[in-house]
């Protein structure tokens, strides 16, 4: 009896932290609005007591710091700071960890703009559609596998809406970084004797930028949609072209998609590979694709879980999904990629290696 009680104490426990998932989300971005993540990173990792942050916090320092107090006790209970007491005054103290660095805009590489973007209340009506979506079997413009509805796409605006397109593009800027700081630290190899380097959806060219600095002999072309590259820096050695992966795709030794398939379902991606093929020579030329695997680890649970998790969030805002080897293989064979090679990297995240021949 009392194992039963225990065991439906632990599920009420667990249903209870599914629904309240968004608290610590949220509780996350008022953090990140109000520059706590800076403040604790930036003390010489020294602790601060409560007073010291309130102190410098801006523009307008909490003359209460009773609410400031619960915040930082919330998430240093979910191990974003690290919580003291301090032996002198008996008063808490609040200290960085390895995952509030993460939350740091002074970060070399930071997820505060993906923080934002995530729990924008602009993001929150495809997950109202998600069970229309579920319903219809995820499917959004046919072969595209994005969303039919304009109100259900929450990225549709962008280019209307600077201080959106300004957080999207931190935030993909900031996945680009974090995802190529694993691919260069296994694949730099596998950029030799590449002249011309085409990265479809490159964005702002964040990823040319970084290849062409640490491989001298690779140009590239960043190509994405026209308001994308519109905003896009200039970078030597790296061309940047606007248009529709559909339309066509420029010319190249080899083509760098990182995170686009899985945006698309198979009919929308085989119509990108499609036009890959035709961009590059049919003997020497090289498909090198950065994306989640689905099943490839076995960490325990926390890289699937997080692929598994990418793949909720393409099914509600995109209609796309992430992929299993199998899947992979079966849809580069059809898009004209008969051999592939997948290479695991440090990330939830794999190099797919693909060939024409």
């Amino acid at each position: 009896m009392e194992e039963e009680h225990n065991l439906d104490l632990e599920g009420q426990i667990r249903a209870w932290q599914a629904t309240m998932a968004m608290v610590y989300t949220m509780s996350l971005r008022c953090a990140v609005e109000l520059g706590i993540p800076d403040i604790v990173n930036g003390a010489a990792r020294a602790p601060l007591s409560i007073s010291r942050i309130a102190a410098l916090l801006s523009p307008t320092p909490p003359r209460d710091h009773t609410s400031l107090h619960r915040l930082l006790r919330f998430l240093a209970h979910k191990g974003v700071f690290a919580e003291r007491v301090d032996p002198s005054t008996g008063e808490p103290t609040y200290a960085p960890t390895p995952t509030s660095r993460w939350f740091s805009r002074r970060s070399e590489l930071s997820l505060a703009s993906m923080v934002l973007l995530q729990t924008w209340s602009f993001q929150e009506s495809p997950w109202h559609r998600l069970s229309e979506r579920v319903v219809r079997c995820g499917g959004g413009v046919e072969g595209m596998g994005m969303p039919p509805h304009k109100e259900e796409d929450p990225w549709a605006d962008l280019a209307a809406v600077p201080e959106r397109a300004a957080v999207f593009n931190s935030a993909m800027a900031a996945m680009s970084g974090i995802a190529m700081r694993a691919v260069m630290a296994v694949y730099k190899g596998g950029f030799e004797g590449i002249r011309m380097l085409v990265d479809v959806g490159g964005g702002t060219g964040a990823v040319l930028k970084e290849i062409t600095e640490q491989c001298p002999n690779i140009c590239g072309i960043n190509f994405d949609l026209p308001h994308v590259v519109a905003a896009a820096p200039e970078c030597p050695r790296v061309q940047h072209v606007g248009g529709s992966v559909f339309d066509g795709i420029p010319e190249g030794d080899a083509i760098f998609m990182k995170l686009l398939l899985h945006c698309f379902d198979d009919e929308g991606c085989l119509r990108i590979l499609k036009n890959c093929q035709k961009a590059m020579p049919r003997k020497y030329g090289k498909l090198i694709i950065v994306d989640a695997v689905l099943g490839a680890d076995d960490d325990g649970g926390s890289l699937e879980d997080m692929k598994k998790t990418f793949d909720m969030l393409m099914l509600a805002y995109t209609g796309g999904k992430e992929r299993t080897e199998a899947e992979w293989r079966k849809l580069l064979r059809s898009g004209g990629f008969p051999t592939c090679n997948i290479i695991r990297i440090p990330s939830f995240f794999s190099i797919i290696e693909a060939f024409a021949e």
